[in-house]
Formats: C-alpha cells, sequence, structure tokens
C-alpha cells in the first residue's frame, strides 16, 4: 500500500468516525418525554424541574390565588421536591390554571426574573396575604410590587412584566387543554404519568402514589 492509498484510508476512517460520534451524540441527549399513548404532551412553554427521562411525569395544575395550592406549595412539596424530584425519579411540571382574573398579573410577575419562575412562584404562594384577593386584597397590583421587591425588582420592572400581554395566549391555551382533556374539578389537580391523582391527605398520603407509579411494570 502506497503512501496515497494510506491517506485516503486515514481519511475515510476519520469521516466515519466522526459520523459516528454526531449519532452518539445526539441520540445520547436527554430526549423529550415520550408522549405516545401517555395521555399528556410536554410543552417547550412548560415549567419544568428534575429528569426528564424520569419513569414518572408529575403534572400540576395549580392556581397562584388557590389557597390549597398554596398549602401543598409550602407544606408538602419541599418533600416531595428533596425526595422524588431531586433524585432523578419524577420529571416535574407546573402549569398555571389562572382560576381568578388576578391569576394572570400573578402568572406574569412570576416569570419576571428570567429564569427564577419556581423561585418567584414560591413566593406568591408564601405571600397570599398580602397580594391574593381571597384574603380580603383591594390592590392586588400593590401586592404583587410587594413579592417584586422581595426577588429584586423595582415597581418598573413589575410594571412592565405585568403589561406584556405574550403570556396571556399560553394561560388561555392551558386553560381549554385542562378542561377539554382533563376536566379538572379542583386546584391543585394532579396527573401521574397522564392519569388524574386522587390524593387526599398529607405528604405520606401523595408519596405512597408516586411510589406506587414508580413500582408499576
Amino acid at each position: 500500500m502506497n503512501k496515497k492509498q494510506l491517506l485516503i484510508l486515514v481519511g475515510i476512517f476519520l469521516a466515519v468516525a466522526v459520523a459516528l460520534g454526531a449519532w452518539l451524540l445526539f441520540t445520547n441527549q436527554d430526549a423529550p418525554v415520550s408522549t405516545t399513548n401517555t395521555g399528556f404532551e410536554i410543552s417547550p412553554l412548560d415549567h419544568t424541574m428534575g429528569n426528564p427521562k424520569a419513569k414518572v411525569v408529575l403534572i400540576e395544575y395549580g392556581a397562584l390565588t388557590c389557597p390549597w395550592c398554596a398549602r401543598f406549595n409550602n407544606e408538602i412539596f419541599p418533600d416531595v421536591k428533596k425526595n422524588y424530584i431531586d433524585t432523578g425519579k419524577v420529571f416535574y411540571v407546573y402549569r398555571m390554571f389562572a382560576r381568578l382574573p388576578e391569576d394572570v398579573p400573578a402568572q406574569k410577575t412570576a416569570m419576571c426574573p428570567k429564569g427564577r419562575y419556581f423561585e418567584m412562584v414560591d413566593l406568591l404562594y408564601h405571600n397570599q396575604p398580602i397580594w391574593d384577593p381571597e384574603n380580603g386584597i383591594t390592590d392586588t397590583h400593590g401586592g404583587l410590587t410587594r413579592v417584586g421587591r422581595m426577588a429584586g425588582l423595582s415597581p418598573e420592572q413589575v410594571d412592565a412584566c405585568i403589561n406584556d400581554t405574550a403570556e396571556e395566549k399560553h394561560i388561555a391555551e392551558i386553560q381549554a387543554e385542562a378542561q377539554s382533556r382533563y376536566s379538572i374539578p379542583y386546584f391543585p389537580y394532579f396527573l401521574v404519568n397522564g392519569v388524574g391523582m386522587d390524593w387526599k391527605g398529607g405528604y405520606p398520603e401523595f408519596a405512597a402514589l408516586l411510589d406506587k407509579a414508580l413500582a408499576a411494570p
């Protein structure tokens, strides 16, 4: 074999190696959650947390004005996050359902600081008494401004986010799908791998249902 033939073979080998490497790179990236016959779909606009390859997908429909949603967030979700989401067992999806008009500006406030959505949702739930009209608050805007300040946002930044209408279409789409596909009966409402979760009680009961889904074939 002469030098020219050797160089050709080396070139072919390198081309094959590069192609194989590219194929492995793209086929081993985190794949989107399968939606085939699962009863749910994950949108790029969804707010998610955890391992997208987890066996169990937990979808929550919650309203930022909902007191029971706040209770779940404040008292139960921290243990769910620590024991199931952070450990890679569960992929979590949060979808805000506007049960009251005030949920819309609250959602926009939550999305105001980029990359801090779940932090803001937690702040809004913990501080419902200062902005939620169901707590007797008549100045929701002022209350949301106060929550924004807790996150380091100026009143002008909060106003700019609340006045932005881009998120309203997505909020309406979430509501339409939730009602047409799942007929959401109450909040918070949970789906486990696309199936409605009949949950009552506290963390032990919630964890037991997740464990059952994880143990399923």
